[in-house]
């Protein structure tokens, strides 16, 4: 079971015991017994809502650095980028030349024109116009190369 939701159902469970508690002794002649038990829910409650709070924000926390990607060792860093260009290749009807899943911008069908990858600075349009010269072999493989004549650039 997912621990948030555990969580969630847990504050769920003691937020109605409260209540429960609460009406049964709603006529001011509640014992001292009762009333203790009913602040120690609602000590159990503010804990509980404390570490659902936590979990979100450590779910958001880590969103923020992954990539839009399934593959979770794939990260977004800029700085490992310089000198690199994302790059969209389409042919001239639009349909993307990027090969299914080889994407950097994220998991890609066939023909996503969305889709784009990093390349070396400057060879996006070379790319685009079919010229693979000086192109790293890692980047070659990620597009059809052989629909590459007449497609036209998006970068």
């Amino acid at each position: 079971m997912n621990p948030f939701k555990f969580l969630v159902e847990k504050i769920m469970l003691f937020s109605l015991a409260t209540i429960v508690s609460a009406s049964v002794v709603a006529d001011n002649s509640q014992s001292l017994e009762q009333s203790q038990e009913i602040n120690k829910l609602k000590q159990q409650i503010q804990e509980l809502q404390n570490q659902v709070q936590r979990l979100e924000a450590d779910q958001a926390q880590t969103k923020l650095f992954k990539s839009p990607t399934s593959n979770p060792s794939k990260t977004i860093d800029n700085k490992s980028h310089y000198g690199m260009d994302k790059c969209k290749v389409v042919d001239v009807h639009g349909n993307g030349l990027i090969k299914p899943y080889m994407a950097d911008s994220g998991a890609n069908l066939e023909g996503d024109r969305n889709a784009w990858i990093w390349v070396p600075y400057g060879q996006c349009k070379k790319i685009n116009q079919g010229d693979f010269t000086g192109v790293p072999h890692e980047i070659r493989n990620k597009i059809h190369s052989s629909n590459i004549t007449n497609s036209g650039s998006y970068q």
